[in-house]
């Protein structure tokens, strides 16, 4: 099932902002300057799920979060930045050969269905240690090559034991994510979603609960 094959039935659940005490909130878009606010959302439930996956990570241990909630022009600026980095490392591709080499990193910014970060169910994490260092998963945020891949470590054994260290962290993550019936981007190993239409197609579900939407003022 394609996302664009979900219906979704707006559930209408708010918006809720983070509280940096409780997560370890580092906003990249904020950083990179494609927003000045520097405040993170999700669905309310979305947030439950994510306490959840905390209470069961080592003591000490947080959840840093890079992006929630997404504005759609924060979207399009982000797919247009990426449309040109591939229109320079693919010289002489058409603009729907462009648009297949972002898709499943980058949604484009349109209305059906939407991008899953505009829907405020989608969240891109990684974890951190009690000393706030980051866990190695391999990457970086926002590697749009192949080792970002969830299962690039599956094809790739290089027995070195970073590698194995990160591909060990990755299906820990994956299945703490799982168990709150998360569903993981395979392009992206830290982009987790639920709720949205990409959550719905990979599921095998005809409804989606998230549409787009923004904070209440």
């Amino acid at each position: 099932m394609k996302s664009e094959d979900v219906v979704i039935r707006e559930s209408h659940e708010p918006l809720a902002e983070l509280d940096p005490a409780e997560f370890d909130l580092k906003p990249q878009y904020v950083k990179q300057g494609l927003t000045s606010d520097g405040r993170v959302f999700l669905r309310e439930t979305v947030v439950e799920k994510l306490r959840a996956v905390k209470s069961q990570i080592a003591p000490g241990w947080n959840i840093r979060i890079w992006d929630g909630w997404r504005s759609m022009d924060v979207q399009k600026a982000l797919y247009e930045r990426l449309i040109a980095k591939l229109t320079v490392e693919h010289p002489g591709s058409s603009t729907s050969q462009l648009a297949e080499l972002a898709r499943g990193y980058v949604y484009p910014p349109i209305s059906a269905p939407p991008p899953p970060h505009t829907t405020g169910g989608t969240v891109d994490l990684t974890l951190v240690d009690a000393n706030g260092q980051a866990i190695d998963f391999g990457t970086a945020f926002d590697d749009f090559t192949e080792r970002a891949h969830t299962d690039y470590f599956d094809h790739h054994a290089s027995g070195n034991k970073e590698d194995v260290e990160a591909k060990a962290n990755r299906a820990q993550l994956f299945y703490l994510m799982n168990e709150q019936d998360f569903v993981v981007n395979p392009k992206e190993w830290w982009h987790f979603t639920y709720g949205t239409a990409q959550w719905a197609a990979a599921k095998g579900i005809e409804l989606a609960r998230y549409g787009k939407t923004q904070p209440r003022q």
